[in-house]
């Protein structure tokens, strides 16, 4: 008597989401949600440039990075300024004292003008 009617297999590929049970349709929903964000990352991923930076200790690759970010508007957030704080404290001390030894040099050798040029004035 239920030879007329079509199989269960044929009718979920003509009608799919009518035979889904209920939480069947919330996988294939967020399923579906996965994929597009995987499409999305899959777009962003080959648009973003990566750059390898090579060379010695100190030869300004961390520097090159930050001025990078600030450049094209990768702002820093204020966990990573108040880790930034400490170096450049440290940078302005370190310049300051450079420039207190250059004056006492300058002293020593007679150079009286580089000293005045060292302290602003």
């Amino acid at each position: 008597m239920a030879d007329f009617l079509p199989s269960h297999s044929l009718l979920s590929v003509c009608f799919p989401s009518c035979l889904l049970t209920s939480g069947e349709a919330e996988q294939q929903r967020k399923s579906k949600e996965i994929d597009k964000c995987i499409k999305r990352d899959k777009t962003y991923v080959k648009r973003l440039v990566k750059i390898l930076l090579l060379g010695a200790g100190e030869s300004g690759k961390s520097t090159f990075l930050k001025q990078m970010r600030i450049i094209h508007g990768q702002d820093f957030d204020k966990t990573a300024r108040e880790e930034f704080r400490p170096t450049i404290y440290s940078n302005v001390i370190k310049g300051k004292a450079t420039a207190a030894a250059y004056c006492v040099y300058a002293v020593l050798i007679g150079c009286l003008g580089l000293c005045s040029c060292l302290q602003g004035g």
